[in-house]
């Protein structure tokens, strides 16, 4: 979409609003102003959009060099930690998942025995677990 154009739509716009006494608030004028495209968002588009693919093919050309990072991003890994915790039903399973998954354990394979197990050790011997449950009393003052 050209400049051009967007000049042209304004320009209508404030012609049927001065011709027609619209108000900013009525529906088509609305839909006209937001058919406009800001000269700067269009240009920032245009160079973001080349900014990406250059990276594409700066990562693709280089995923087989030793210097190159992994594939795997921490910040997805924490995404989806933190997603899995949002949708859990229950924390215990939500908190068994994340281990296995550190752990490198398919926590779905595994059956309601080994779940009650892994739960056992997990409450006996975790302190950071010990440290998530509610405390009795009144706490410190």
């Amino acid at each position: 979409m050209g400049i051009g154009i967007v000049l042209y739509v304004a320009m209508m716009r404030t012609k049927i609003q001065l011709k027609d006494e619209a108000p900013e608030t009525e529906h088509y004028v609305r839909t006209l102003k937001a058919s406009e495209i800001e000269e700067d968002d269009y240009f920032s588009r245009l160079i973001g959009t080349d900014i990406t693919n250059i990276a594409k093919d700066i990562r693709e050309n280089h995923k087989k060099d030793k210097e190159t990072g992994e594939d795997n991003n921490p910040l997805t890994e924490v995404i989806d930690i933190v997603q899995e915790y949002a949708t859990a039903t229950d924390p215990m399973k939500a908190t068994l998942s994340t281990l296995s998954r550190q752990l490198g354990m398919n926590f779905n394979k595994m059956d309601p025995a080994e779940i009650q197990f892994f739960t056992g050790i997990v409450e006996e011997y975790s302190n950071v677990y010990k440290s998530m449950l509610p405390k009795k009393g009144r706490g410190k003052r």
